[in-house]
């Protein structure tokens, strides 16, 4: 039975990150595909509204490799 493809979205604070996670994780065969961009986040956070700028990270993988790509990007971020 085949794998049915998944898009797991995570954000990152700064591009560095993003596309090192995105190496590693592309590396390590946990996804085929990251994609990455920047966007603005406004959210409230510690009783306070923020207004950041941070990068949004699309990882495509299979269901096969959800898990293990999820505990990576924890691990990582």
């Amino acid at each position: 039975m085949a794998s049915t493809g998944v898009i797991i979205l995570s954000t990152f604070p700064s591009e560095e990150l993003a596309a090192r996670v995105a190496h590693l994780v592309v590396s390590a065969k946990l996804c085929a595909c990251v994609n990455f961009t920047e966007i603005r986040s406004i959210y409230s956070w510690h009783g306070k509204i923020e207004d950041q700028h941070e990068f949004i990270v699309l990882f495509k993988a299979t269901s096969k490799s959800a898990k293990k790509l999820k505990a990576e990007i924890v691990r990582l971020h």
